[in-house]
């Protein structure tokens, strides 16, 4: 893991993300009121303050708008060396901020939470599960995508579509719902194991996802969690219950299982 960064990478790396996703809201080189909102929380902030001294906001005004802010938050935390280091990080008021920063060390420290999720989904890689066409899969998306659209992109399927496939639902109550179908999923499937060893192994891989789900989706860092889930339609149809989790900076971590019955 990188120990430490220097401001002036620090700032510009945070920076160029911010463009990034500014650029992928805008359709040209102006950013409208109503292309703002698809923006993370702090930043739609900072740049609808723009909008009180200019009459339009270009791209590159809303990034040099952000600059010396993030360069101010930057060097309130350095060390004396001009560095940051990761525990540095946790200095930053501002959870986007922070979140931000903790990527530039390699991904950031993992939370336990985290890592009993990744670890749960790894142990649900074996040929018992994956041969049978369902697996498990942990992944994030920036903060200029809202829910739909994240789903669009997660099992392609075009964005139109996306409210006719699926059914939604939030909060904790959602992330039980979500726990409880993936924990009967794995006694259904197991059910059809004839080896009891291996059909103990699934119910208990299965188990082991939805325990760290609830644990990894209920922490205080997310802002919403929506479950989306999608039935069998028809043969060649891919089964999908996911969690989606956003984070306070406005991007998403998401939790899919997949089943393709064949």
């Amino acid at each position: 893991m990188t120990e430490s960064v220097s401001v002036r990478k620090a700032v510009s790396t945070i920076v160029a993300g911010y463009r990034k996703e500014i650029e992928a809201a805008a359709k040209d080189e102006i950013l409208s009121k109503t292309e703002e909102k698809k923006l993370s929380p702090w930043a739609k902030k900072h740049i609808d303050e723009l909008r009180d001294e200019v009459v339009r906001v270009s791209v590159d005004a809303a990034v040099k708008h952000l600059r010396p802010i993030i360069n101010r938050a930057a060097r309130a935390i350095a060390g004396d060396d001009g560095k940051i280091s990761v525990d540095e990080v946790e200095k930053l008021r501002v959870p986007e901020l922070r979140a931000r920063a903790s990527a530039l060390f390699d991904g950031g420290k993992p939370t336990a939470a985290r890592a009993a999720l990744d670890a749960a989904v790894k142990a649900t890689e074996f040929e018992a599960i994956n041969d049978y066409g369902k697996s498990f899969g942990v992944d994030k998306y920036p903060a200029s995508m809202n829910a739909k659209e994240v789903i669009s992109k997660l099992v392609d399927l075009e964005l139109e579509y996306v409210d006719e496939a699926y059914s939604f639902s939030s909060g904790r109550a959602a992330i039980g719902s979500f726990a409880d179908t993936i924990r009967q999923a794995g006694k259904d499937h197991a059910e059809g194991e004839e080896e009891t060893a291996t059909g103990e192994k699934i119910t208990q891989a299965y188990a082991g996802v939805a325990d760290a789900a609830e644990r990894f989706f209920r922490s205080a860092d997310f802002k919403k969690v929506t479950y989306a889930s999608h039935g069998i339609a028809e043969d060649g149809d891919v089964a999908y219950d996911i969690l989606l989790g956003q984070k306070k900076d406005g991007s998403w971590v998401t939790l899919a299982y997949s089943d393709f019955p064949f």
